[in-house]
């Protein structure tokens, strides 16, 4: 048997508020721009006060206090980071009021936790760790920090907190305590750690490209973002790392069999591009087959999990296809990531989507309606967005044959004509 690794570490999620009706209004690579100048704002008090910045997720960062070396502070230090991440905000804000004429807000949630994982390998964030502090984030009002009761507790000597609203953690039945930091205690000497510049996994997983491949572009790609929860029963917490895992696993062979990437894992949730930084000229239908995958994954994997653990997982699965800048961000951290509206899109449907379906968007079942059958659903309605949009939900693969009025001819009616004189 494997030795196991424990880790206290502090998690903090950091979301923009604001961007995605920015990103209708701005080109691509105008919207790349903005978000790569707070991203380094952020990125760089996240790394003064010891943190690694572990992801970028659409608007949003990820890190992480305590890896690869836990210290006693490193709650204090999280909270301290994310007080100065909102004052780094306000001064962003001015640049960008002068030249568009608005401002973005940040949510920030934090909660500490420990990490389990394989003693000759470093902790991967995953489960409760993630989501809580995702809670956290998403509960907050709008600039400001909300942080769980354990993070409360172990930076007490530190902070001064006020109670915060009720959240309810992604699967539970009751909900847990927030707390919003105030001030930092006086005459409370905080040791700073030693800045790291490591990220763990902000990038796509690009290893072994050629660097022109890598390049800053511009495509037309299709997000793939695939939320998994537990359903039914009750997951105990030493079994979570190995069930995420192999599931995890299993989907990650289901994205590379279809020539998917995965961008990044997020607690219980995986994003995939299709497109970059390689393109096909059937990524929307690439990523559909990928997502129909994971849900067969699910339901083989459900099996062994009701036989093995007495619970069943469910995932949720969104699809949109849009143009993005690809590239490397820019910042301190280098990370090849996909930026623009289609990457919050692709997360949001996700977010509504019912367990168990795939659900896309119209852009995407333009490009694959005559692989795949859908049908529509009632208009989404979607965080951020001014208006709704319309979406499907994938039913099959089509293998009936697709007569020649499916798609309509543009400038050919000559030719047309004369085959018709043919017959």
């Amino acid at each position: 048997m494997r030795a196991v690794r424990r880790a206290l570490v502090t998690v903090l999620k950091a979301d923009i508020s604001g961007s995605t009706p920015l990103g209708e209004r701005l080109d691509p690579e105008e919207l790349r721009g903005v978000l790569g100048s707070y991203f380094g704002a952020l990125a760089r008090e996240i790394q003064r006060h010891g943190g690694l910045v572990d992801k970028y997720i659409g608007d949003a960062v990820m890190a992480v206090f305590g890896l690869p070396d836990p210290q006693p502070d490193d709650a204090a230090r999280a909270t301290r980071a994310a007080l100065a991440m909102q004052d780094a905000i306000a001064v962003e804000n001015e640049t960008l009021a002068a030249r568009y004429g608005v401002r973005l807000s940040l949510r920030i949630g934090v909660h500490t936790g420990e990490l389990v994982g394989p003693d000759d390998a470093e902790p991967t964030l995953m489960g409760e760790m993630v989501t809580i502090a995702e809670r956290m984030e998403a509960s907050a009002p709008l600039n400001t920090v909300l942080v769980s009761a354990s993070t409360r507790r172990a930076a007490a000597r530190r902070f001064r907190f006020a109670a915060g609203p009720p959240v309810m953690p992604k699967g539970a039945s009751e909900p847990v305590e927030s707390f919003r930091p105030l001030a930092a205690r006086k005459h409370s000497a905080e040791r700073r750690a030693a800045t790291r510049t490591r990220s763990a996994s902000a990038s796509l997983q690009v290893a072994g490209q050629r660097e022109h491949i890598l390049q800053e572009e511009r495509k037309i790609v299709t997000v793939l973002f695939a939320d998994v929860s537990v359903s039914e029963g009750q997951l105990a917490p030493d079994a979570v790392r190995a069930v995420l895992g192999a599931y995890f696993g299993a989907v990650a062979r289901e994205i590379h069999r279809f020539g998917g990437t995965i961008d990044k894992f997020i607690g219980d949730a995986v994003m995939a591009v299709f497109g970059a930084p390689v393109s096909h000229d059937d990524d929307g239908a690439r990523a559909i087959a990928a997502g129909l995958a994971i849900q067969a994954t699910i339901d083989r994997h459900n099996v062994d999990l009701r036989r093995d653990h007495g619970v069943q997982l469910a995932a949720r699965v969104g699809v949109h296809t849009g143009e993005v800048v690809a590239g490397l961000l820019a910042g301190d951290v280098v990370a090849y990531t996909v930026t623009g509206d289609a990457v919050n899109t692709a997360q949001r449907i996700e977010s509504v989507a019912p367990p168990g379906a795939v659900l896309v968007s119209e852009s995407t079942h333009a490009l694959a309606r005559n692989a795949y059958a859908f049908e529509p659903v009632a208009p989404l309605t979607l965080k951020g967005k001014t208006e709704r949009v319309v979406g499907y939900r994938v039913l099959r693969r089509r293998y009936e044959e697709i007569g020649p009025e499916a798609t309509q001819f543009i400038g050919r009616n000559s030719e047309l004509d004369f085959l018709r004189r043919s017959r």
